[in-house]
């Protein structure tokens, strides 16, 4: 790391990090082999956070091709993070 692991900058991402993975559980079996790590498999219990139908473009259909259907896509995923804030009893926005 060039001598910047002392940095600001390290810091800011590793914090950055903590928090975007603040409501992640799960598990993750690996394999360790020769210097080398082999992720087996993943499970974790499932999420009010992800829905397929609702993130695929085929199932809801009527997206446009153009910026409406962007934010339309973009909407599900702001939707779905504020209304578990919500549920966890978190702010929807911190320092405004």
């Amino acid at each position: 790391m060039d001598g910047m692991y002392f940095s600001t900058e390290r810091e800011l991402l590793d914090n950055s990090i903590v928090f975007s993975q603040r409501h992640v559980e799960g598990k993750v079996d690996m394999m360790l082999y020769k210097g080398g790590a082999y992720v087996l498999g993943r499970s974790s219990e499932p999420s009010n956070l992800y829905s397929e139908t609702e993130a695929s473009m085929d199932s809801q259909g009527g997206f446009s091709p153009d910026i409406s259907g962007f934010n339309a896509i973009q909407a599900i995923q702001l939707e779905k993070d504020g209304a578990a804030k919500i549920q966890q009893g978190e702010p929807l926005a911190r320092g405004l």
